[in-house]
């Protein structure tokens, strides 16, 4: 594998192993500790896992389809890109998380989402330094328009706008 194609893959390759270690640990802390569980009604808490698979598996297909559609037309910032600079990461973290939260009824789970979003900060940077490289200017700008993980109101505005016109 060459070191391009490496640094394309590393957050995935180090990310989701990394991320179910950080949940099993956090989920064992919890024992551990004593600590209460996330208690909700059946109905509740298996309606908040439907609408984040549902959420983390359209951002997904959604974000697939555009890479897929896009490919060698230059940058991607339509679309779920629009909306955040790493759609397919977010929904794993994001949506990820909040499952298995609910499925363990489990806090330490659901506040795992900081230590996990600060470790996917750190993969994604080689993808980012590449993108930097390829595209400079333009990506900086994008960069200044949209964050890695967690939308902006700007960016659910301007995509908004996008679907507007189209």
């Amino acid at each position: 594998m060459s070191g391009q194609s490496h640094s394309k893959y590393q957050p995935i390759i180090l990310g989701l192993p990394s991320s179910f270690v950080v949940w099993f640990v956090l989920y064992s802390l919890q024992g551990w500790a004593g600590l209460p569980d996330l208690r909700l009604s059946p109905v509740w808490r298996w309606l908040f896992i439907v609408v984040f698979l549902f959420d983390g598996g359209a951002t997904i297909i959604w974000s697939m389809a555009k890479l897929r559609n896009s490919v060698e037309k230059g940058l991607i910032n339509t679309g779920p890109f629009a909306i955040v600079r790493h759609p397919i990461y977010a929904a794993f973290l994001w949506n990820g998380t909040g499952i298995l939260a609910f499925l363990l009824e489990s806090w330490t789970v659901l506040l795992g989402v900081i230590p996990l979003h600060l470790l996917w900060n750190l993969l994604v940077r080689p993808e980012e330094q590449d993108l930097w490289q390829r595209f400079g200017d333009q990506y900086l700008n994008y960069c200044q328009k949209t964050d890695r993980f967690f939308p902006r109101l700007s960016s659910l505005k301007q995509l908004m706008q996008q679907n507007g016109e189209d």
